[in-house]
């Protein structure tokens, strides 16, 4: 195909706080390459894309930097006009019609790319936008249309975490996460690693960070697999461009890399999430709730939510007092400058605070009704009684001696489902029916229970209702597919046993990683991710390895790169990247930067506490318990 290409590249030096900022940057110089003199429609076909563009450019600004007549996601050929600029997001790897562009006109496409040209995506573009027929017209409009590229950055969910998912809803109204763009799941696995593949190198660049220090992998699984030619993939690609240092002395301008496969911990995602943000996450699977954006729920939403109320109540006494205060020097007060701060910097500061405050007390309110509502907490307490036959795992098997055998688990998923109505129709419970499931097929991996438990959801809901909505094949064709993602796993049961994922409450002053305080995310559970990062750090903050953790090389595949010299602490502070592949929670992502923070990434006699702009978080999308059962 004959086109234009006009290349349009991010500023290779920022920091996270700015990357909205790039985002709207790199817009404009695309949309500036666009050839026509007169208005043009934006034609955005795709969901997540509108919802980008929400995020970082206002239309008043689309329309000062071209004129923009109007965005449309649909092509009518009666109500537009025949100069329109497609933008299009070709890391989805999803074509468009030919036609489309053909019966449009379309001279201009601005397609997103992480930047970097490879093969792959030169041939893509070529594929999404090839044109079918041969006719002289058509050979025209390959002629004359202008390829312009959008160079993106990974996505920021929050302060220094980032995801690469190219179908991500990154609007505040939501925490769940849009499917693929894709819909055959071998292909979605493939564009996944390639989109976290680019994603972290154009992190990397826009870090400025030009030496990686050390890269540790740990993954579950030891046949070779797509995350093993990942990682290959990553390590050759480091090496060739002279980022991956053999020097064994660390410096404040290198980077630290670890990175988890997900399948070392495939129960944690399924148990509730109890974070103030974690439970927004839950109670959404049968309610919108907004999330608000002010800086008291930024503060509140990694803290555990039972704690969420008391600490509002005292912000509020606080702020009373505040307030009165100034009211009395208001009134005492003879100066001039004195009133003028008072009244046009303090008190629209507390104004502001006032409504940041009301707008999270009302939330927690709502929060906590659908929780009630929805019968969370008995789900919490199931998962509870299944979490305590980990204290009788052995190093050996499967759990055993638990408080509740099958027998009295089937009786209380039976009444669950009589809770949620007779007639099936409660279809928002069956989410966290399937969690429990799983849960227990994870601890217990026996086919034949539950495959019975199966035959229950699909006896009670219908077979013809559950292919209404997006549940697992197998569902509803009652045939367990022991292949699946989530299958029970003897090695993580293992990894669980050793890691102390249900922290020992009579070693809580012992000199190791061991920090109970982190089990106020989930059920009294530390999640393994994050475990696997404390001990990754234990015994140098600038170096990190596993193979000082004895035994764990039985357990996990694990593979390190890099500085071979693991010295404790000299004095440097390496940034460190984290990359987990398959995905995080954002309760994971909340005992992660609490240790992070607090110090507990490393043993009690260096104590080091980091800075979170140190730790950055990169995965292919934020997870949670519903859309990991529900494909």
């Amino acid at each position: 195909m004959s086109t234009t290409t006009t290349t349009v590249t991010p500023s290779t030096t920022t920091n996270s706080n700015s990357h909205k900022l790039i985002l709207k940057k790199t817009l404009t110089e695309a949309l500036n390459n666009i050839t026509g003199n007169t208005g043009t429609i934006l034609l955005i076909p795709q969901k997540h894309l509108v919802k980008i563009l929400n995020g970082i450019i206002k239309y008043s600004e689309l329309t000062q930097i071209i004129n923009v007549e109007k965005i449309i996601t649909e092509y009518i050929p009666e109500a537009t006009n025949n100069n329109i600029t497609l933008l299009y997001d070709i890391r989805s790897f999803k074509p468009i019609s030919s036609d489309i562009i053909i019966d449009a006109n379309i001279k201009n496409i601005i397609y997103c790319t992480w930047g970097e040209h490879l093969e792959e995506e030169r041939f893509f573009v070529r594929k999404i936008f090839e044109m079918q027929d041969s006719g002289s017209s058509n050979e025209d409009a390959r002629m004359e249309m202008n390829l312009i590229p959008w160079c993106m950055l990974p996505i920021e969910v929050d302060a220094n975490v980032y995801i690469t998912d190219a179908c991500t809803d990154i609007s505040n109204t939501t925490t769940t996460i849009a499917s693929n763009c894709n819909d055959n799941s071998n292909n979605n696995k493939m564009v996944e690693l390639y989109n976290l593949e680019n994603g972290i190198f154009q992190l990397i660049k826009t870090l400025d960070i030009w030496k990686i220090n050390k890269v540790i992998y740990s993954t579950n699984n030891n046949d070779e697999n797509d995350n093993d030619r990942f990682m290959d993939r990553l390590i050759k690609n480091f090496k060739n461009t002279g980022m991956l240092k053999s020097s064994t002395v660390s410096s404040n301008d290198d980077l630290n890399i670890i990175v988890i496969d997900r399948n070392v911990d495939n129960l944690t995602p399924l148990l509730t999430q109890l974070t103030y943000q974690g439970i927004i996450t839950e109670v959404n699977a049968s309610a919108t709730i907004n999330t608000p954006d002010n800086n008291t729920f930024n503060e509140l939403k990694y803290k555990n939510f039972g704690d969420i109320g008391p600490i509002l109540n005292d912000k509020l006494v606080e702020l009373s007092a505040l307030k009165k205060d100034i009211k009395n020097k208001n009134t005492s007060s003879g100066s001039t400058s004195d009133l003028h701060n008072i009244l046009f910097k303090k008190l629209p500061d507390l104004e502001n605070l006032q409504k940041d405050l009301s707008k999270n007390v009302e939330l927690s309110h709502l929060l906590l009704t659908e929780y009630e509502k929805q019968g969370i907490d008995e789900f919490v307490n199931i998962e509870q009684d299944l979490l305590m036959s980990l204290g009788a795992i052995g190093i050996s098997g499967s759990a055993k001696n638990s408080s509740m055998d099958y027998k009295s688990f089937k009786l209380k998923i039976i009444s669950l489902l009589l809770m949620g109505g007779g007639d099936g129709t409660n279809i928002a419970m069956l989410p966290r029916l399937l969690r429990l499931i799983y849960i227990h097929k994870l601890l217990y991996a026996n086919s034949n229970n539950i495959e019975e438990l199966m035959n229950l959801i699909v006896d009670h809901y219908g077979a013809e209702t559950l292919k209404k909505i997006s549940v697992p094949e197998y569902i509803c064709s009652t045939a367990m597919d022991t292949t699946n993602t989530l299958s029970g796993n003897g090695n993580m049961l293992k990894l669980m046993k050793k890691l102390e994922y249900i922290p020992n409450v009579e070693d809580n002053n012992n000199a190791t990683v061991n920090n109970n305080t982190l089990s106020y995310a989930y059920c009294g559970i530390v999640p393994i991710i994050t475990r696997i990062l404390q001990y990754s750090l234990k015994y140098s903050c600038t170096t990190p390895t596993l193979k000082h953790v004895r035994d764990l090389n039985n357990i996990l595949k694990i593979k390190e790169w890099g500085n071979s010299s693991n010295s404790g602490s000299n004095g440097t502070n390496p940034t460190l990247l984290v990359v987990i592949i398959g995905g995080i929670t954002f309760s994971e992502l909340s005992t992660i930067k609490k240790a992070y923070n607090n110090g507990t990434f490393n043993n009690s006699k260096q104590n080091t506490k980091h800075n979170d702009n140190n730790m950055i978080i990169i995965s292919n999308n934020i997870i949670d318990g519903n859309n990991l059962v529900l494909k």
